[in-house]
């Protein structure tokens, strides 16, 4: 069964990475580490936010297509970049969207391998409500297909 279809645009992206630097009010952050594809705009948009300029990038896929209503597989690490400023760094892990949580914790397991001094997650939307993940918006029906502006 298709779940019925939430867009948001970019506006809201925008209001999400305000909400999101107000609540990472005094925490530091050194390195800000995109989940690619989803994390990279909210990311882009933080890093201007929080006035913080260094990236890496973890891509990770897991559904099965890019497509609405996609089928979730387990997370896959498809490559990282930028990997030399993790150790010893505040870093900041970002996504559209925690769904089903599985996508930030792989990634975190893997931030883990190169010693940062601390992982702050956070995203636009958190489905699952996972109280660790800091998020912007909070949407109580959890049958939602979020559509971000990327994706329509």
């Amino acid at each position: 069964m298709e779940r019925p279809i939430l867009s948001l645009d970019m506006r809201t992206l925008r209001e999400c990475s305000r909400k999101l630097k107000d609540k990472l009010q005094g925490e530091k952050i050194d390195v800000i580490v995109p989940i690619l594809k989803g994390g990279i705009v909210l990311a882009s948009m933080l890093g201007r936010d929080l006035g913080v300029t260094d990236f890496a990038c973890l891509h990770i896929t897991t559904t099965a297509s890019d497509t609405r209503n996609a089928n979730f597989l387990e997370p896959k690490l498809l490559g990282i970049t930028n990997e030399g400023i993790i150790k010893g760094a505040n870093v900041l892990l970002v996504d559209d969207i925690c769904d089903t949580g599985r996508s930030i914790e792989f990634a975190k397991k893997i931030l883990a391998k190169y010693q940062p001094k601390s992982v702050r997650a956070c995203v636009a939307v958190n489905v699952k409500k996972d109280s660790r993940i800091l998020c912007a918006l909070d949407y109580t029906k959890e049958n939602y297909w979020i559509v971000f502006p990327w994706e329509d």
